[in-house]
């Protein structure tokens, strides 16, 4: 089980039991068990820290926007949680009807 050994969001393992893409909870430096609380005040502390007027990373702020878009939204984050990236950016053939 990932983290701590608690089921990721949504109840389910993704990709047969391996451990889960946290790529965007690592950019925000929160925890996939997160509330939306904590990860929007984690968006805005990176975003301010990472912005391109203040001398940020001009890519890092776009990846720090990207995660943000996907873990504040209920559905796409379950999706991530399931399939990681693929799940959320249109690739991952999570077709129709659940």
């Amino acid at each position: 089980m990932p983290r701590g050994g608690q089921m990721p969001r949504g109840g389910q393992m993704p990709r047969g039991g391996q451990a889960a893409d946290t790529e965007y909870y690592d950019l925000l430096e929160v925890s996939s068990g997160a509330s939306d609380a904590e990860i929007k005040k984690a968006y805005r502390r990176k975003a301010l820290q990472e912005h391109p007027d203040k001398g940020g990373d001009p890519e890092k702020f776009k990846r720090i926007n990207e995660a943000y878009a996907i873990l504040s939204d209920e559905q796409k984050r379950a999706a991530y949680d399931r399939m990681g990236k693929a799940g959320v950016d249109g690739s991952g053939g999570a077709g129709g009807g659940e």
